[in-house]
């Protein structure tokens, strides 16, 4: 039932589509045809003893507007249900599937305008656009981190190894000549694989970084001012805001691929990683499918 209202609203959409035109064509012919009968009557407007291809030109303008008035009629009609299809998706339908699903099932975009001329070359070149925009989205992704925020995330580790090898001086402030280094328990099998042990060593890694924080993070900041080239690196803002606009063109465009095959003689095959989201109309709201 939802397909079937889904697909009774593409119909109508694209009817109205074809009657605007064709009504936009009429308007330019009778535009014509007034402007030839103003030449023929010698921009008189009269209606006396006019010669018989006069008469038919007028003739051929009210046949003009008649034609015209039909179609505005079959526009009328058409929009209507359209509007009233659309309302019952987009206000009744749609939300209650949000509401119980927690997304947006189905997509509410308008079915995407096909090429006047379709061919398989036709969708040859959609695929080479969406070939090319998945490298871009792969190019974003796999870009280094911006060296700051790289720096920053360093940071935030030793600072957290820091606090974790600190010692517990509590002992030696009650006077007792002891202090307790942070300590990491691990169990391991013997030389002979006979028995488990538990062995109790300190850690090292983290008592460094308390030792020497300042030290470990000057360093680390200078292999990746030594590592990372800022002409290729991206801030992680910058990365979302691409691969958004990436993604949203990437569906848009598989959308009208998908068109295309509906267009085309049937057996036109579907690529096997296309987004199920284009093939089954599905909303963007949805998480595109996994790449390999």
């Amino acid at each position: 039932m939802l397909q079937g209202l889904r697909d009774e609203q593409d119909a109508l959409w694209f009817a109205l589509i074809s009657l605007r035109q064709d009504r936009g064509d009429a308007r330019d012919q009778r535009e014509l045809a007034e402007a030839h009968l103003v030449e023929l009557n010698g921009k008189r407007p009269s209606y006396k003893d006019e010669p018989a291809h006069v008469v038919a030109q007028r003739e051929h303008i009210e046949r003009l507007k008649k034609h015209i008035g039909g179609i505005d009629q079959k526009i009328a009609h058409k929009d209507s249900a359209h509007a009233a299809i659309t309302g019952l998706l987009q206000q009744t339908v749609y939300p209650w599937l949000e509401k119980i699903t927690g997304l947006a099932p189905v997509s509410n975009d308008p079915p995407p305008r096909l090429p006047s001329a379709i061919s398989p070359a036709t969708l040859d070149d959609i695929r080479n656009v969406i070939a090319e925009l998945r490298a871009d989205l792969h190019d974003v992704l796999s870009a280094p981190r911006d060296a700051a925020e790289v720096k920053k995330l360093a940071s935030e580790l030793i600072t957290g190894m820091s606090a974790r090898g600190a010692p517990n001086i509590n002992s030696l402030l009650d006077g007792i000549p002891e202090i307790q280094f942070p300590m990491q328990y691990k169990s391991e099998l013997t030389n002979t694989k006979s028995m488990m042990v538990h062995v109790e060593q300190p850690m090292v890694k983290e008592i460094l970084c308390w030792l020497h924080h300042d030290a470990m993070i000057a360093r680390l900041n200078e292999e990746i001012d030594a590592s990372v080239d800022p002409e290729t690196t991206i801030t992680e803002k910058e990365r979302q805001e691409k691969v958004t606009a990436l993604s949203a063109s990437l569906l848009e465009q598989e959308r009208l691929e998908e068109a295309i095959i509906e267009a085309l003689p049937a057996g036109t095959l579907r690529r096997p990683d296309a987004d199920p989201r284009a093939v089954f109309g599905l909303s963007s709201k949805l998480p595109a499918p996994e790449r390999n």
